[in-house]
């Protein structure tokens, strides 16, 4: 079934339709530009930036707009979580943010780690019985 046979093993179906979906996954989660995504997040925000700050609603944007990543809203918003925001501002560092951010990507959203995730939600190591929430006093 793979690279264009013209003939289908059945007796090998399972296992080649398994292989190419994660073949078509492990492409897609990953088709990034990670070489380059430091120099164009720092070009993009420099074009927005105020005294070598940015907000961090523009680096969001610009995260979204970016056309080399191929990441989800939530993986998006994760990522803008490391970015060290001023709270008082809003405003935070893009450039030692860009530096990080090929490492957090391929940290956090590859295909590898997502499995292991997958795998320990999936043996039940996040059981909301383990889990203690705090109380508030409201």
């Amino acid at each position: 079934m793979k690279y264009g046979y013209d003939q289908i093993n059945y007796t090998n179906f399972e296992n080649d339709l398994y292989d190419a979906r994660f073949e078509l996954a492990a492409s897609r989660i990953m088709d990034t530009d990670l070489e380059t995504i430091e120099e164009t997040v720092v070009a993009e925000c420099n074009k927005v930036a105020v005294n070598g700050k940015c907000h961090l609603n523009q680096l969001r944007k610009i995260l979204t707009n970016h056309k080399s990543l191929c990441l989800t809203p939530f993986q998006l918003a994760l990522l803008c979580g490391f970015a060290g925001t001023d709270i008082a501002t809003g405003l935070l560092d893009y450039k030692a943010f860009a530096a990080n951010l090929s490492g957090w990507i391929t940290e956090i959203f590859s295909i590898d780690a997502l499995r292991r995730k997958s795998q320990l939600v999936q043996l039940g190591h996040f059981n909301p019985k383990e889990i203690n929430m705090p109380k508030y006093n409201e």
